[in-house]
């Protein structure tokens, strides 16, 4: 649950805010850049849902199921039973998420440049002004490279390593890490690696292999670096809904 949320906040980096572009301290260059950033993202407009077979890896064990998603963003699935089929719903939920168009992409958020170190590899830094996540991002060629976050007694950083350029022109992520620290400690507790592989069908871009590799310190017998992986293939748009005059 809490990493579900984490994503959703995360990579898509693009729901805070809308307070108004006069806020306090606020630069219009760091502002803009944001706005700029979020309006280079792939994302799925007038989506109309789609179906696909499902097959999940977790550490080598297979589980076949079949995946739909509804064009409001609902995700079902079905033969597949216990851990596989809440990781693969939870991560297939994340992706999804992050690909719905929505208004709140487009709102202005206030922010700052947060240092003045405009050629770090992953780009500018920038802060989100009065933030209760203690948001910031670095931004370079008009991508979201970095978010940064608190929750509860953790931070995060979602670093992205990697994305393709749409048909569209517009960003999308291929390959990502997110690494977890305790916020009193500030020990290392957890680092997640990502890499998504998308299909095109008619106008939109969808996922087609997830694989995710997670390592946390091992305790007892359990192991410090899991695997697991989802492939949807024979992917079908859902057929759009005839009008109530049969048209």
């Amino acid at each position: 649950m809490q990493k579900n949320l984490i994503l959703g906040l995360g990579l898509s980096a693009l729901l805070v805010g809308g307070l108004g572009a006069q806020e306090k301290g606020a630069e219009p260059e760091a502002t803009k850049l944001l706005a700029d950033a979020r309006a280079a993202r792939a994302v799925w407009t007038n989506f109309p849902g789609f179906r696909a077979a499902l097959e999940v890896s977790m550490d080598g064990k297979i589980s076949q199921g079949k995946f739909n998603v509804d064009a409001d963003g609902k995700v079902a699935i079905e033969g597949l039973e216990g851990d596989a089929k809440a990781w693969a719903k939870r991560t297939l939920a994340s992706i999804v998420s992050h690909r719905l168009d929505s208004a709140s992409s487009t709102k202005n958020t206030p922010c700052a440049f947060s240092d003045a170190n405009h050629d770090h590899p992953l780009g500018k830094g920038i802060k989100v002004l009065n933030d209760e996540l203690h948001s910031s991002y670095r931004i370079r060629d008009h991508q979201i490279t970095e978010v940064n976050r608190v929750m509860g007694e953790r931070r995060f950083t979602i670093s992205v390593l990697n994305s393709i350029l749409t048909k569209e022109k517009k960003f999308l992520s291929a390959a990502f890490v997110i690494n977890f620290w305790d916020l009193k400690s500030g020990e290392l507790v957890m680092s997640e690696g990502n890499h998504q592989e998308w299909l095109r069908v008619g106008s939109f871009d969808l996922p087609t292999t997830t694989l995710v590799v997670t390592t946390r310190k091992a305790e007892g017998s359990e192991k410090g670096s899991v695997s697991n992986r989802l492939t949807l293939s024979g992917h079908q748009l859902t057929p759009a809904a005839k009008s109530a005059t049969g048209n």
